[in-house]
């Protein structure tokens, strides 16, 4: 069910980071609007063959949901023993944090980029990359 609302997702245009986000929108003290708008240069490894932007908006819901807007050792311990939990779990089913790491491709290059369209990487392993990444933020907001 994660996986096909994902897809749906993606399919209507957001991006990577923005559809692992609105996967917690209800959960998070955050509108909508703002947390699409503020995570919406995240997407695609920044285009930089950067860190997944998934496992970016991963990171963007552990900040909202645990994170501090003042010094306060307490929630910022917090953030690291859940971002670290989220790391642990993501590594024994991913290897690599990059797209292309994660692709196999380097969507920078336009040759690679239409190849991740024309083989369905956007269409189904993106997807299911960020579902993965949803399950696993769900088992750790606690």
């Amino acid at each position: 069910m994660v996986q096909e609302s994902m897809t749906d997702l993606y399919r209507q245009g957001y991006d990577c980071a923005q559809c692992v986000c609105m996967q917690f929108i209800n959960e998070i003290d955050c509108d909508k609007e703002t947390a699409m708008r503020s995570i919406s240069a995240m997407g695609m490894g920044l285009l930089k063959g950067s860190i997944c932007g998934a496992i970016i908006g991963a990171l963007a819901i552990i900040g909202l949901r645990y994170g501090n807007s003042s010094p306060d050792m307490a929630n910022k311990g917090m953030v690291i023993i859940k971002r670290s939990q989220f790391f642990m779990e993501f590594e024994k089913l991913y290897k690599g944090l990059t797209c292309p790491e994660l692709m196999k491709l380097d969507v920078r290059n336009d040759e690679e980029n239409l190849r991740a369209y024309s083989e369905g990487i956007y269409e189904h392993f993106c997807p299911k990359l960020g579902a993965d990444i949803v399950n696993i933020l769900s088992k750790i907001l606690n």
